[in-house]
């Protein structure tokens, strides 16, 4: 081997590891570039994820109002439906058999009998009406 082929043997090696250095540069670049755009990503993905878990806690903080308003409601249901009854009278043991005008004539003549002498204004019953198993 004499010097000639080594210095240029040696020169190509040079321009060889110089065009690989290069590539690698270009390559590093590119892999720099691509990292920015996953972080910009996963700072998106973030931004995302804490909007969804600001709207979620919101919601269900919209649904404890809303349960708890719906129990208010109820509770006030209950208790108008219990006070339009004050002046309803259940009468258990009424034949099956009488229905319509007959149960408005039986029943004011069951209270006939068990009030005795009606009162002068007569009894004054604005509705009978049968209703389900108590």
């Amino acid at each position: 081997m004499t010097r000639a082929f080594l210095e240029s043997l040696f020169f190509s090696l040079r321009d060889h590891l110089q065009g690989v250095k290069i590539d690698l540069l270009a390559d590093m670049r590119d892999k720099r570039h691509d990292l920015d755009d996953v972080g910009e990503w996963i700072t998106s993905l973030e931004d995302r994820d804490d909007a969804s878990s600001e709207e979620l806690e919101r919601l269900q903080q919209e649904i404890l109002q809303l349960q708890d308003q719906q129990l208010d409601l109820q509770a006030h249901m209950e208790d108008l439906e219990n006070r339009s009854r004050q002046n309803n009278i259940c009468i258990r043991s009424i034949p099956t058999e009488t229905k319509g005008t007959d149960l408005h004539e039986y029943v004011t003549v069951l209270f006939t009998q068990v009030l005795g002498d009606p009162p002068e204004t007569g009894i004054k019953l604005d509705r009978v009406h049968r209703v389900g198993a108590l």
